[in-house]
């Protein structure tokens, strides 16, 4: 998780080591790599429904929750791994921004279709649901980069912060198993698992057919989909850091 060192960087054009060269490209080789991790988690996803034919939902919903799963990992978890093991920007808090910008667009264009009666068919409020787990979860690791790289960095380890970050992303799922075992109400469940990128979306388009509809989602659901956001905050905690 250490940042490369100056034998494995591009050297400018007065022969000197360009610190900044794997920065160059931004944000359109980010982007061009997001795009790509998005094709392999749709190629994974959609892959065992076949190509001939039209699926039912009860095939294709399934294959659409692991899509959009594998998009909420990368918004939370791979995405740091991958900055945090770069140089820092010049300027955290705008170069964050940008990434979130990138990573958003794409991410949510893909879950809007879902929305539609011809693809996965759910409700407009689930989609808006899962929609803002992601925006939440993004705003949360814009927030933990920008905290890391303004003002803690050479105070806190790239792999202490990193283990943080994987952590927090499993909390939820954690918390609802140890509530389900002590019996609490449905309500807190649903909440608990809202937490994380790896349940939100499992749990917010679950199959619930039997209230009328293909998904529904509670206040709860709601209110656990945006609580992660307040983790941006964190970004503001410290002292900022004094190059030179």
């Amino acid at each position: 998780m250490e940042p490369t060192t100056p034998t494995d960087q591009v050297r400018d054009r007065r022969g000197a080591y360009d610190r900044w060269a794997h920065r160059r490209g931004e944000p359109r080789q980010f982007v061009v790599w997001w795009s790509a991790y998005l094709l392999v988690s749709s190629m994974l996803a959609m892959g065992g429904m076949g190509f001939i034919g039209l699926a039912g939902y009860e095939v294709f919903r399934p294959a659409v929750q692991i899509l959009l799963t594998m998009t909420a990992v990368g918004l939370s978890v791979l995405w740091p791994m991958v900055r945090l093991s770069q140089e820092g920007p010049a300027k955290p808090l705008e170069a964050f921004a940008i990434d979130a910008l990138a990573l958003l667009i794409p991410g949510l264009a893909v879950l809007a279709t879902q929305c539609m009666p011809w693809m996965a068919g759910w409700p407009a409020r689930v989609g808006l649901t899962v929609a803002a787990s992601n925006v939440a979860w993004a705003m949360a690791a814009a927030g933990l980069l920008t905290g890391y790289f303004a003002r803690w960095e050479g105070r806190v380890s790239r792999w202490a912060l990193m283990a943080a970050i994987v952590a927090l992303a499993g909390l939820g799922p954690v918390l609802a198993l140890a509530a389900m075992w002590a019996g609490a109400a449905e309500g807190l469940i649903e909440f608990l698992l809202m937490l994380s990128p790896l349940t939100a979306t499992l749990e917010a388009t679950r199959d619930r057919s039997w209230l009328g509809v293909a998904a529904e989602v509670s206040r709860q659901h709601v209110l656990g989909a945006c609580v992660p956001a307040a983790l941006a905050l964190t970004g503001l905690v410290g002292r900022p850091r004094r190059d030179g």
